[in-house]
């Protein structure tokens, strides 16, 4: 938790022997806005792939990870509920003593709240008949993207590099009968809003922009369907809330995705503890979400 003057560390951890668990609470001596420039430095230098980030990577161990270490020492998962700034810090490439990152040596994931961990443990795996719908690369047409450009300024909307590759080797992991994919023209939004519901696990290579002002219409960018007046290629937050979409896992695979821009302007505008990627998409059924903190 995140205060004024310092910062408190909660970990919880379950006994193996007993199977209780085990609470520890640490006081980090570090106050928000030198946290704040911490993390923001710490981000900056990962996402820009800057080689610096190491030695950013190593401070942020150390001020918020090694507190920790006797509790986690035998453990093989880290689940991360980060406040305020931390939600832009990305854990997973903290640096330890040993010179390992923490995804080396752990599983981590993130959950909004602990209660919406409780309720996300809750749901049943689907029972979708699929196993992956993916879309990669979507062809938006010159129109949409002109009219994006000069909303979206600085946003070039430019293809995915590497996109329609990584969307193909996926269906040959999972097999042709067990996968469905998209490319190009083809990855449209009535496509998208007709076969969703159908798969276990749901994966978007393309753009995703965050609308900080009305987070309902942040959206993502597909192809629009050919002769269908109905689409504009824009699949929004607003529509995801009417779709029926118990899947288990959703990845969002583009630059930047996990920008927590729009969490904060939500937590400062509304005082809810959930980002709004997470109110529209958990709230929905969705058991686990996938984002990218690079820029190419």
């Amino acid at each position: 938790m995140v205060a004024e003057d310092q910062v408190y560390l909660f970990v919880l951890t379950r006994n193996s022997v007993s199977r209780s668990l085990d609470a520890s609470v640490h006081q980090i001596p570090i106050n928000q806005a030198a946290l704040s420039v911490r993390v923001n430095k710490f981000h900056r230098l990962t996402t820009g792939r800057n080689f610096a980030f190491r030695a950013a990577a190593r401070e942020f161990y150390d001020l918020l990870l090694k507190p920790a270490e006797p509790q986690l020492r035998g453990k093989n998962t880290i689940c991360i509920i980060p406040d305020g700034i931390l939600w832009d810090a990305p854990f997973q490439a903290a640096l330890s003593t040993t010179k390992r990152y923490l995804i080396e040596d752990y599983a981590v994931y993130y959950a909004p709240s602990f209660s919406s961990l409780i309720e996300t443990a809750k749901r049943k795996k689907t029972d979708s008949t699929g196993s992956l719908l993916a879309f990669g690369n979507p062809i938006a047409g010159d129109e949409t993207i002109a009219s994006l450009r000069s909303r979206q300024r600085g946003e070039s909307f430019d293809p995915l590099p590497e996109a329609e590759t990584e969307v193909r080797k996926l269906a040959e992991l999972f097999g042709q009968d067990r996968s469905k994919t998209f490319l190009g023209a083809s990855a449209d939004e009535k496509t998208f809003k007709s076969l969703a519901s159908e798969y276990s696990t749901i994966h978007l290579a393309t753009h995703g922009v965050l609308d900080n002002r009305n987070p309902l219409y942040s959206y993502l960018l597909v192809a629009k369907a050919e002769g269908d007046g109905t689409d504009d290629g824009l699949i929004e937050a607003r529509e995801i809330m009417n779709l029926h979409l118990p899947v288990d896992l959703v990845v969002l695979s583009a630059c930047d995705t996990a920008s927590r821009r729009l969490w904060r302007d939500w937590r400062t505008e509304t005082g809810l503890p959930l980002r709004p990627s997470d109110l529209r998409l958990n709230k929905k059924g969705r058991r686990s979400l996938a984002f990218t903190c690079f820029r190419n």
